[in-house]
């Protein structure tokens, strides 16, 4: 599926709505986000928009802001898989960062597909609050230093929300959540 690139900047955008830190800062148009550990996205930069003119003093900023929590400084950079291109603003910033020390970390995918209506099959219970069978998969499913931040996490995620729950063999196998939002 061929995207132009302001389709996955709305998407990311979305993302970070949808996951939202517990505080959040403006830099230069960058939104700086901590949770106090945890969640990778919930804890770093999102850099999708820049309106600064100087990136060298943004950066430090940020750095600034997460040495004052003592908490690890994290830039989400993105970009599309088809091309190869990077969307951080502003374009350089991927080299500017490793020119200062930073290294890549774990990668996030994004897929993007049309969804259609369709009937909910009877192995899924949705909810519009995650369930104690919902929470005890999902956090078995993420590391132990993660899981009091996402559950604070959770409790902030906007509505409309809807936590889904498939069963197998007459248990809980997976478990996902999706959050609409902009008619996505």
């Amino acid at each position: 599926m061929h995207t132009s690139n302001e389709t996955p900047r709305r998407l990311e955008r979305l993302h970070v709505r949808a996951w939202p830190a517990s505080e959040t800062a403006r830099v230069d148009g960058w939104l700086w986000r901590w949770s106090g550990g945890g969640s990778q996205r919930a804890n770093s930069v999102s850099t999708i928009d820049f309106i600064g003119n100087d990136v060298a003093a943004a950066i430090d900023q940020v750095e600034a802001r997460y040495r004052a929590k003592s908490s690890p400084i994290q830039f989400h950079t993105f970009g599309l898989s088809e091309t190869g291109g990077d969307l951080s603003q502003p374009a350089d910033l991927p080299a500017l960062l490793t020119a200062r020390g930073y290294e890549a970390g774990e990668t996030t995918v994004t897929m993007l597909a049309t969804a259609r209506p369709v009937d909910i099959p009877a192995d899924v219970q949705v909810t519009d609050v995650p369930t104690a069978e919902w929470l005890a998969v999902y956090l078995e499913a993420i590391t132990e230093s993660r899981r009091a931040v996402n559950r604070q996490i959770l409790r902030r995620i906007p509505d409309p929300r809807a936590f889904f729950t498939v069963r197998g063999g007459g248990r809980v196998i997976s478990t996902a959540l999706g959050v609409a939002d902009g008619g996505h």
